[in-house]
């Protein structure tokens, strides 16, 4: 059951639907607004790696995650900076059995497109499978060599609001999964993923921290690799090759024991379904006033994507938002239309406020 303080209007100024950062759950903002002056002591803003409380809120943190994700002993927790964006570049410096190796990635919409471009930097031998950026066809047709030495999805595509509903697995080659717009929604089947990772402002958090959740034995290393993204390095300080900026991780402790408060991740994938299923129904009997591409079967629980007529339409119904306490609706610059992003945090009073100026913009 949702905490009821999250749904209380009073507590919320607008709403926000924006791609990330996403707003925080009220009480987890609440609190925050207690740590930056500490008179008797130092301000959570001040802790450096050298100090007790630092490494307090760093294994709180992983402990969390652990216990939420069910994760398996042989999985190593690793934070670190740069977003996803970095990791894209240090997967394959680090994960290629040799530098004549070959990887395999999906290109089903934009960010997994940046993830292939980054990888082809680094990686001579890549197998692409563009697939079309509102469709994912079966994994039976999918072109992966069981050489390969990894193989990298994207599992949830923000800018298209296309989720994948399977993992996809063939023999040993280890699977790789950016989840970062669909972080903590729903369990994970650990049989079948060896990577997994996310940057943080979206369902966790605030920006600033990144994580990754790998099998050590995964990491090959067999190039000269930067210090900064060096996985053997993160694994073996535990996360701390640089002094991480400790209060976005100590925003994801909070964030994370709000989600458990909630309830179990299986309470959550539910729950998506069902407030994204919300806004569906209204954009299925809009009579085409509201028109969303993607293949019904494959969209997104968390980023759900629409066109209107024209733009003169779409610039007056994002006025319309904006003019009711709701913003940040417009589509991502590359495709255009509106997009609305139901992260963990997302009131359901904003989804029905939002639902009602639809329907009432149809008449």
């Amino acid at each position: 059951m949702i905490d009821q303080y999250e749904n209380n209007p009073t507590f919320w100024g607008k709403f926000s639907f924006a791609g990330g950062p996403t707003q925080l759950p009220r009480s987890v903002l609440h609190k925050l607004e207690q740590e930056f002056i500490q008179p008797n002591g130092k301000s959570i803003l001040e802790f450096s790696k050298y100090d007790h409380e630092y490494h307090q809120i760093l294994d709180q943190a992983i402990n969390d995650l652990q216990s939420l994700l069910n994760i398996p002993n042989q999985y190593k927790i690793i934070f670190c900076q740069g977003g996803a964006s970095l990791l894209f570049e240090a997967i394959p410096m680090n994960l290629l059995k040799t530098q004549n190796s070959s990887a395999s990635y999906t290109n089903t919409g934009y960010w997994s497109s940046k993830a292939l471009e980054e990888s082809q930097k680094f990686c001579q031998n890549v197998n692409q499978d563009k697939f079309g950026k509102r469709f994912v066809p079966e994994f039976e047709q999918w072109n992966i060599n069981k050489e390969d030495s990894y193989l990298h999805y994207c599992d949830n595509e923000t800018v298209e609001g296309l989720e994948y509903q399977f993992i996809p697995k063939l023999g040993s080659v280890p699977t790789v999964t950016d989840m970062s717009s669909n972080f903590l929604t729903k369990p994970l089947d650990w049989n079948k993923l060896d990577l997994v990772y996310a940057h943080a402002q979206k369902n966790i958090g605030i920006a600033g921290s990144t994580l990754m959740i790998i099998k050590p034995e995964l990491v090959q290393n067999n190039q000269n690799i930067p210090y900064m993204w060096d996985f053997k390095e993160m694994l073996k300080k535990q996360s701390l090759i640089s002094n991480l900026p400790i209060f976005p991780i100590y925003v994801n402790t909070l964030v994370f024991d709000w989600i458990r408060k909630q309830g179990s991740l299986d309470f959550w994938d539910q729950y998506c379904k069902k407030r994204s299923q919300q806004l569906y129904t209204v954009i299925d009997n809009s009579h085409g006033v509201f028109i969303n591409q993607v293949k019904k079967e494959q969209r997104s629980r968390i980023n759900i994507t629409f066109t209107l007529k024209d733009e003169f339409e779409t610039n007056k119904f994002i006025e319309v938002c904006k003019n009711n306490g709701i913003i940040e609706v417009k589509g991502h610059r590359a495709l255009g239309g509106c997009r609305i992003c139901l992260y963990l945090p997302i009131p359901q009073i904003a989804i029905d406020k939002l639902c009602g100026i639809m329907e009432e913009f149809m008449i």
